[in-house]
């Protein structure tokens, strides 16, 4: 539950003031315990008056209860500005102070923070930005770019951030396909509400993939940091839809890890490296025809381990009159490790019924 109080003040000031309240259980609490947490966040941004120099305030602070575990509380205050230099360059600069409460690290887990750097939007269909600074944690770093033409998108960049299992429970841990092509069907459908439409219909009539592999959640009570890279394409043909991403992630513990309990139980680091590739094609009207494939490593250091998991999944989809649409698909997964208790192999068949009101 999250109820928010937004506020304008003329042009020149926009408030916003959000408490959220949520709760995550699990059936195994030696992995993953009962919480409950409370957070607020409060913010100051400057309004359409700004046009040299834009600005934000924000404040979040949360307590997170666990149920049979001590209390984790987070407190983060940070101060964003963005001076245009040129028509399309801008300095970014970011102050601020954030401190992570767990007991048994002691006092390192706060500190100051900041960062600088630029964007530079040369047009309206491309943008970087690259900042560089320091947290209580060492230099940290971000890139973001996007670049869109009439038929195609690119991305990547390179982000750091503390979480938690619980808190990536309440984001998708996948990359949407209906991301991808929101930027796609961006020329044809400027108006957001219809262009939502155009893709939900898109994705029932021709029987797309959800999503693509992304870096996966596991369980641990724990705080750690994640640094991630990532890059995508895809395009959009008169028959073909074709969406690719790579990914590499790396998870590190903060703090002292509960022997036998939680992922990181195994290490305290652990790195994910993945691919994957889409491809529809419309082989008439109202058929259509999926492949995708899928490669994911995962290492696990602190013990020597590593796991390379490879999906195959293809499927043939179907519209049908009064908005009825219907799937069937196979999928074949592998998951090889040296240590030989963690390998399998998965053979699935599965179909769909759709119906749009």
């Amino acid at each position: 539950m999250s109820p928010y109080l937004l506020r304008d003040f003329g042009s020149a000031v926009r408030a916003e003031a959000r408490f959220t309240y949520s709760v995550a259980n699990s059936d195994n609490t030696s992995f993953l315990s009962d919480s409950a947490a409370n957070r607020v966040n409060l913010r100051l941004a400057s309004g359409p008056a700004y046009k040299l120099l834009t600005w934000n305030l924000d404040y979040r602070r949360e307590t997170i209860n666990y149920e049979s575990l001590p209390d984790i509380g987070t407190e983060v205050t940070a101060a964003n500005a963005r001076r245009l230099i040129t028509p399309t360059v801008g300095l970014l600069a970011k102050v601020g102070y954030e401190n992570y409460g767990f007991p048994g690290i002691g006092s390192g887990l706060k500190g100051p923070t900041w960062s600088t750097g630029l964007d530079w939007t040369p047009t309206p269909r491309t943008r970087v930005a690259a900042t560089a600074g320091e947290r209580f944690y060492g230099k940290t770093y971000n890139i973001d770019f996007g670049h869109r033409t009439r038929l195609t998108t690119w991305s990547a960049g390179y982000s750091e951030d503390i979480t938690s299992t619980r808190s990536e429970f309440f984001i998708p841990a996948t990359t949407s396909t209906a991301g991808y092509l929101d930027t796609l069907f961006l020329t044809q459908f400027p108006d957001p509400v219809a262009r939502r439409q155009a893709i939900e219909e898109f994705i029932a009539r021709t029987g797309l993939a959800p999503s693509l592999s992304a870096p996966v959640n596991f369980f641990s009570n724990q705080l750690f940091l994640v640094k991630r890279s990532q890059a995508s394409t895809s395009l959009l043909g008169v028959r073909n839809v074709l969406v690719a991403n790579v990914f590499t992630e790396t998870r590190k513990v903060f703090g002292l890890v509960t022997l036998g309990v939680g992922d990181f139980a195994l290490s305290n680091t652990i790195r994910q490296i993945g691919t994957s590739f889409l491809w529809n094609w419309r082989v008439t009207a109202r058929t259509a025809w999926n492949l995708g494939a899928v490669y994911t490593r995962r290492e696990f250091p602190d013990i020597a381990r590593a796991d390379d998991l490879t999906e195959i999944r293809m499927g043939l989809s179907r519209q049908f009159p009064s908005r009825l649409s219907g799937s069937l698909n196979y999928r074949r997964r592998q998951n090889n490790s040296n240590q030989s208790a963690f390998s399998y192999t998965e053979n699935a068949v599965f179909a769909t019924l759709q119906k749009r009101f």
